[in-house]
C-alpha cells in the first residue's frame, strides 16, 4: 500500500462524486491489479489484468461517468475510463483520513513505478470550520463555500468553487496552489 493523505480538515466533507487520475509506468499492464482504498477501508477495483502486453497508464482517469470501460480500453491507457468497480461506493462517505492507492504486480519479470495519482472530489457540503487542500488534490464544494476558520490551499492543490462565493472567512487564507 502506498499511502498519500490528500485532505485534512476539522469538519467532515461528504462525497457526492469521486474520480481518480493515475500515472503508472509499467511493462506488461495485464500484470497489474489497481485498487483505491478510502479512509474507512472501502476499496474499489480500478483495473485488474487489463492491457495485455501493452505498457503504461498515462493520465488515466477513472470516472463512473466515462463512456468506455477500462476492460474495453487498450494500453497505453490514456483518457477517462469506467473502473471495474464502482467509485460511487464512496458517495455519501467522509473524505477526511488517509486514502491509499494499492497497486500489485502479479509477475516478477516486469518492472514499473507510480509517478503520481490524484483524487478529484465533488461534495454537496459547503460549510467548514477549517479546510486544507493538499498537493495532487482537487476539491469542489457544492454551492457557496462558508468558512468559519482558516483556508489553506497547498502547492499542487486546487480548490474550485466555480461561480460560487467564498464567504464568512474568520481566519486566514493561504493560497500556494490554485484557487478558482
Amino acid at each position: 500500500l502506498i499511502p498519500r493523505p490528500w485532505l485534512s480538515k476539522s469538519a467532515t466533507l461528504s462525497i457526492s462524486d469521486l474520480n481518480i487520475t493515475i500515472n503508472i509506468a509499467h511493462t506488461f499492464d495485464a500484470d497489474l491489479n489497481i485498487y483505491l482504498w478510502g479512509p474507512d477501508s472501502t476499496q474499489v477495483e480500478l483495473s485488474t489484468g487489463n492491457g495485455s502486453s501493452g505498457n503504461d497508464y498515462t493520465a488515466t482517469t477513472f470516472d463512473d461517468e466515462a463512456s468506455t470501460s477500462i476492460t474495453n480500453g487498450s494500453a497505453p491507457f490514456a483518457g477517462s475510463f469506467i473502473p471495474e468497480g464502482s467509485l460511487s461506493s464512496f458517495d455519501g462517505k467522509a473524505t477526511n483520513g488517509t486514502w491509499k492507492l494499492r497497486v500489485c504486480d502479479n509477475a516478477s519479470l516486469d518492472t514499473g513505478s507510480i509517478s503520481s495519482w490524484a483524487l478529484q472530489i465533488t461534495s454537496s457540503d459547503s460549510v467548514f470550520n477549517h479546510l486544507t487542500v493538499n498537493s495532487g488534490s482537487t476539491t469542489t464544494p457544492g454551492g457557496n463555500l462558508t468558512l468559519n476558520g482558516n483556508l489553506q490551499v497547498n502547492a499542487g492543490g486546487t480548490l474550485d468553487v466555480g461561480s460560487n462565493a467564498i464567504t464568512g472567512v474568520e481566519g486566514t487564507v493561504t493560497n500556494n496552489g490554485t484557487l478558482k
